[in-house]
């Protein structure tokens, strides 16, 4: 799925160096990518937002978005370049910053070792969002700024430090933090007929509701699952409208999405505006309900035990064509994938 904007990234790649900025119409990044724009993609947090699988496709071509023109009569999106401090440079002083900064207070104030450790390892979290921050906006601001706090605690860490240097470098080692893994499908069924692919019909105002759990605390990001029309029907063109709700183990709903229409017979994707937090082996449910007037086909498969970790055993459906009570499907899982990522 990562590879599905490529085409953006070699796009802003082959921008002249002397250019700052570029403006692209969504409908030449539509030709592009040869592919329709997610529903999310109508929305400026969409394009603005971090940490998601399609902002790398500009960031590792060194741009970011500066703003998102949906008003004029050809939508665009504005791109700048990114103006970064080396990596390696701006590591190297931010480490400088917090050992001086550690030892100024071990040595200065006399403070145990357990508050020197508190206090770097603050620092540290603080400088790294700050570098984060600055990152997107003045990448040589920050360096400036780190270089010159970096002199200055490097000034103190002679003067005060003396005896005291070898269990300081013991104190300062840096503490592990959890970091956000890859995104991909937490959990991914094939919808291929060949596979034993099922589906059934639901009626107006219906839903299909699995459970699921997660091994490890991450975030979810999106829902795909695959949804179809019964082509015999006469409403068959009519669009289908159909949202997507995550909800936690009391019900309450945590995120939606919504789609005006769906993508017949293949994977319909449902991001939601923001990703979701999810803690470790707790139960989520995520329901999709159908907000058309007609009929809607959604794509099952049989799962062997242990396949999906579903605590409920099967998709619990609700005014299901010819069967309106609700009712779960033992032994199955919707066709598709739940998007996201784990800490490690």
């Amino acid at each position: 799925m990562a590879d599905r904007y490529e085409w953006l990234t070699r796009r802003l790649t082959e921008v002249s160096h002397e250019d700052r900025q570029v403006e692209l119409f969504l409908e030449e990044i539509k030709d592009g990518i040869a592919s329709r724009l997610p529903f999310g993609a109508r929305n400026e947090v969409w394009w603005k937002a971090q940490w998601r699988p399609h902002v790398r496709a500009w960031l590792r071509a060194g741009w970011k978005v500066k703003s998102v023109n949906f008003q004029q009569a050809r939508p665009s999106v504005t791109f700048e370049r990114v103006t970064e401090f080396p990596g390696m440079a701006s590591q190297g002083i931010l480490a400088v910053c917090t050992v001086s900064a550690g030892a100024a207070m071990n040595g200065i104030l006399a403070a145990p070792e357990w508050a020197t450790l508190v206090f770097v390892f603050v620092l540290t979290a603080v400088l790294q969002w700050l570098t984060q921050m600055l990152y997107h906006r003045r990448g040589y601001a920050w360096g400036m700024v780190s270089l010159v706090v970096a002199v200055a605690g490097t000034a103190v860490l002679f003067q005060v430090v003396g005896e005291k240097s070898q269990s300081l470098i013991v104190s300062s080692q840096p503490t592990h933090v959890p970091r956000l893994g890859e995104f991909h499908c937490l959990r991914d069924l094939n919808s291929d007929s060949g596979t034993g692919a099922l589906v059934f019909d639901i009626e107006a105002g219906g839903s299909a509701a699995e459970s699921f759990r997660i091994s490890a605390r991450g975030v979810v990001s999106e829902i795909r699952i695959v949804v179809g029309v019964n082509e015999s029907l006469p409403d068959a063109s009519e669009p289908r409208p159909m949202k997507v709700q995550l909800k936690n183990e009391e019900g309450e709903i945590l995120a939606e999405a919504r789609r005006d229409n769906i993508v017949s017979n293949k994977l319909t994707e449902f991001t939601f505006p923001k990703d979701v937090p999810i803690e470790a082996n707790k139960t989520y449910t995520f329901k999709a309900i159908n907000e058309s007037p007609w009929p809607v086909g959604i794509y099952f498969r049989p799962v062997k035990s242990g396949e999906v970790n579903d605590p409920h055993n099967g998709v619990l459906l609700e005014k299901r064509r010819n069967r309106p009570e609700v009712h779960r499907v033992q032994g199955s899982a919707l066709s598709g994938c739940i998007l996201g990522a784990t800490y490690s």
